[in-house]
């Protein structure tokens, strides 16, 4: 079963719902499709029969991050931009569901983000790259992304991930943590529904709270942030 026709596609697969970001081009999270993904993830929440989510995109593009000209032109604009961001990440991050990427190609800024908050990170095999351009860009990195990264990448790539601004190639983001496994981009979703599966099948209640357990002082910095993006936004 597929639906959607918008920036994002979902397909039911037994107890996986594949989630696809396609605008056409290289994937940029604008406010239309964070609102329709984090729909999604509700969606797939409520369901009792889904238990894992597979996110993935479009050719040689998973996500090219935020975009750049709501986020340049400051204001209200860009602050419910970044909420609607971090929103979506807290959701992924402390969801009960299973969460799996396949990405179909370069990851940069916020797609980089989406990959490090699902728990199993395939990407396909070629010349792209991955990781935080902000910092390259003339841009802080924010201290959400900073706090996933903690999470997740290997400490002592850190520096040259973050303030450096550095991105790499599948193969070493698979090395410091962005990925697990770097596949043949034919062979990628059959690869990625292939872990969802066999993730699907473990005990939920056993998975969630072992999850807490693990990501509790990153949740609570997290949702203390978007607190504060809420009271920017409403200024």
């Amino acid at each position: 079963m597929s639906t959607g026709d918008g920036p994002v596609r979902m397909e039911r697969h037994g107890a996986v719902r594949v989630l696809t970001l396609d605008d056409g081009k290289l994937n940029v999270l604008g406010a239309e499709m964070l609102g329709s993904l984090l729909r999604e993830v509700r969606s797939a929440e409520a369901d009792p029969e889904t238990r894992c989510l597979l996110l993935t995109g479009r050719s040689g593009s998973f996500s090219a991050g935020l975009d750049l000209a709501v986020l340049g032109s400051g204001g209200s604009a860009a602050r419910e931009l970044l909420l609607a961001m971090g929103e979506l990440l807290l959701a992924l991050y402390e969801s009960p569901l299973r969460v799996v990427a396949a990405s179909t190609g370069h990851a940069v800024a916020a797609g980089a983000m989406l990959l490090l908050v699902s728990d199993r990170r395939l990407g396909a095999e070629g010349p792209f790259r991955i990781g935080f351009s902000e910092v390259a860009r003339g841009m802080p990195l924010p201290r959400l992304p900073v706090l996933l990264a903690r999470d997740r990448l290997l400490p002592t790539a850190l520096p040259g991930l973050t303030t450096l601004g550095r991105l790499v190639s599948p193969v070493e983001a698979a090395r410091i943590g962005f990925l697990d496994v770097v596949a043949d981009p034919a062979d990628l979703l059959d690869a990625a529904l292939a872990e969802a599966a066999a993730l699907a099948e473990i005990d939920t209640d056993a998975y969630h709270e072992t999850l807490g357990h693990l990501r509790e002082s990153t949740l609570e910095a997290l949702r203390a942030d978007l607190v504060r993006l809420r009271g920017g936004a409403g200024s």
